[in-house]
């Protein structure tokens, strides 16, 4: 079975991964020759013509994956999200699902994901790795 989700790195190109009581960190870095990949942190110029969206910076089309006190993931509040949105006839329906973390539980991910697909429409899962401080008010 494949997993599929969308990584999106913090402002260093680092990707932060578990597996047991490993941490794994990933750099994202540009192939050979080409630029895709490039750490945001970094000293580029943005490629000519129209520049990919960051799904996070547009709150009206994804749903965050809400935690509850202790941390754990409450897939109960996103399904009640999710249901809530889609019976809205005045909101677009989401089109992702936004989860930030500072690095994610391969596991976690795994059954997120399986959660997702089982109750809502197999929509895309997005980890945002980035700085989590502009979340804190």
């Amino acid at each position: 079975m494949i997993t599929h989700v969308i990584g999106i790195p913090d402002k260093n190109g680092i990707i932060r991964v578990s597996c047991g009581s490993d941490i794994i960190e990933i750099q994202v870095v540009p192939p050979a020759g080409g630029s895709a990949g490039e750490p945001a942190g970094g000293e580029v110029d943005p490629p000519p013509g129209p520049v990919g969206i960051n799904p996070g910076d547009i709150p009206v089309i994804y749903l965050t994956v809400p935690k509850k006190a202790g941390g754990e993931l409450d897939l109960e509040q996103l399904l009640k999200d999710y249901e809530g949105r889609i019976s809205d006839p005045d909101k677009p329906n989401p089109s992702m699902i936004l989860f930030q973390a500072q690095h994610a539980d391969l596991h976690e991910v795994s059954r997120l994901k399986q959660q997702i697909a089982k109750e809502m429409r197999d929509l895309p899962l997005a980890i945002d790795f980035g700085d989590l401080g502009y979340l804190e008010k």
